[in-house]
This record gives C-alpha cells, sequence and structure tokens, in this order.
C-alpha cells in the first residue's frame, strides 16, 4: 500500500506524460470501421506544419530541439491532444460509437471499475485495417519524445546503440509495470509498449536526412519539414490488444476471466487476427 501511494504521488507531479487507458478490442471483432489512415496524417501533418512556423521552433540551435518543440501541439499532461481528438473528432470512426447509449466498459472484458483501476476508457479506431486504442495516438507521440530522450542521452555519454536500445526497453517495461500500465489499470499492455517504440522511431526518423519525412534547414537557415508523414509506417498489428494480448493483474485476470466463461470473447489464448 505504501509503495502504490508512493509511486502514484511520483506519476502525478513529475513523471508522466500520458495516462494509460483501457481499451477492448475484442468488441470490434464483428465491426467494421472507417480507415482512420487519411484524417490522422491530415491532422499530423497540418498541426506540424503550422507549430513550423513559430519562432520557439525556428530559433531551435539543433534539430533535435526544433523537433521536440513541435512535438509540443500534440502533448500534454496525462491525456495527449492527439487523443482526444481521435475521441472526438467526426474524421475518426470509432467503436463503440459516440452516441452508445450503453455501458462501454460492461461490455468489455473489463466488466467494471476495480479500485484503484478507474481511468476510462479508449474506443477503437482503425488505421490501415489496424483496430487499436484511441489511447495509442497519445504513447506513439509521449512516450515516443522520452524513449528517444533516453536513447539520446545515452549515446551522448559514450554508450553504444545496443547499450542506448537496452535503456530504452528497460525504461518501458518500467513503466508500464509501475507508472502507467499495471498499477494504474490493473494491465500490463504490450500494445502499449509497441506504440511507445515506434513513437520513438518516428521521433528518431525526425533528425534523419535519409528518412522520407524529416526536418532540414533551408537555404535561409529557416527549419523546414521534407515529406508527408504516414502513421502506417509505424503501426502494425501488436498495436492491437486483441492479438498483441495483455497481462493482468491477478483482480483484473479474474474478473477478465469471468467475463470469458459467460461469453464467446477469447481473452486467455493467442489468436490470429485478420481484418
Amino acid at each position: 500500500m505504501v509503495r502504490n501511494c508512493i509511486v502514484i504521488y511520483f506519476l502525478l507531479f513529475f513523471a508522466l506524460p500520458a495516462l494509460a487507458l483501457e481499451t477492448d478490442q475484442y468488441l470490434s471483432w464483428q465491426v467494421e470501421l472507417q480507415d482512420s489512415r487519411p484524417a490522422v496524417n491530415d491532422y499530423v501533418n497540418s498541426k506540424m506544419l503550422a507549430k513550423l512556423e513559430r519562432s520557439s521552433v525556428q530559433q531551435a540551435n539543433s534539430c533535435h530541439l526544433a523537433a521536440r518543440r513541435i512535438i509540443r501541439v500534440f502533448r500534454r499532461p496525462f491525456f495527449q491532444i492527439i487523443e482526444q481528438w481521435a475521441e472526438t473528432s467526426p474524421a475518426v470512426e470509432v467503436y463503440p460509437s459516440r452516441n452508445f447509449a450503453g455501458s462501454y466498459r460492461n461490455e468489455s472484458i473489463y466488466i467494471k471499475n476495480v479500485f484503484p483501476f478507474i481511468l476510462p476508457m479508449a474506443r477503437t479506431m482503425n488505421i490501415n485495417g489496424v483496430y487499436l486504442g484511441t489511447d495509442k495516438l497519445g504513447h506513439f507521440i509521449s512516450f515516443g519524445v522520452r524513449y528517444f530522450g533516453i536513447f539520446h542521452r545515452a549515446i551522448e555519454r559514450g554508450a553504444d546503440e545496443r547499450t542506448a536500445m537496452e535503456r530504452v526497453v528497460q525504461f518501458g517495461l518500467m513503466s508500464e509495470v509501475d507508472l502507467v500500465g499495471k498499477i494504474v489499470t490493473g494491465v500490463l499492455s504490450f500494445a502499449d509498449l509497441e506504440a511507445n517504440f515506434q513513437g520513438m522511431l518516428f521521433f528518431r526518423s525526425l533528425c534523419d536526412e535519409k528518412s522520407s519525412f524529416h526536418l532540414e534547414k533551408n537555404s535561409s537557415q529557416q527549419w523546414r519539414l521534407v515529406g508527408k508523414f504516414d502513421i502506417a509506417r509505424y503501426v502494425n498489428g501488436d498495436w492491437d490488444e486483441s492479438y498483441n494480448e495483455s497481462g493482468f493483474s491477478r483482480a483484473r485476470f479474474l474478473l477478465a476471466l469471468l467475463k470469458d466463461l459467460n461469453t464467446t470473447k477469447p481473452i486467455s489464448r493467442k489468436v490470429l487476427v485478420s481484418r
């Protein structure tokens, strides 16, 4: 109990760029959702281009600093701007629908809140044929930046790339177990970890001149974006929590198992998800 209180205090006041939300892709197995890839791409590209014009970005003395300042347009403490956009934008079709009159949680494998696991649930969206929670976009941005910061600092301090990557993985597992995952929601989401890691690859690519979408300075020494962002380069089947199954706390697992015994939803075996 003392340990949990300390971790929650640390989480609320110092550590977190985002809170992890629960999501249930099993519910959407028989549902066809519109592909939101174009909507996400339009949103990200337009926001980044607008932010690029800000003096704070143009005054950045390094590509990494410019990139970090641009990405702030999608971020805020706890629930990220980009995931709120996905939850509310009419350009993104989600399941359950926004006018769903029932209880998403009661229909899901989670059944009900179990204290202290009381965060809301993220709806499901479709990106390039992969069904995922809207919260994954928040992980992609917020933890992608944090992962890259850990990687970059390790390289600057003399670590080789393998060692730097190991530090990123260690931080990701620690945060999912002790900060934003198992303690906060009762769920250790491997799909969250995949979205986090892909976010780091995206952030890293912004300063790679070989990338199809990156930052560079033009002839007037102004930062500009080359190419177009495409979320499909990063989203894969492991963002889907009904394919890349999560680990559960004892309380969460027992409730999910109870639900499984009374429905046809498979929550305890690996399945091949084909959309």
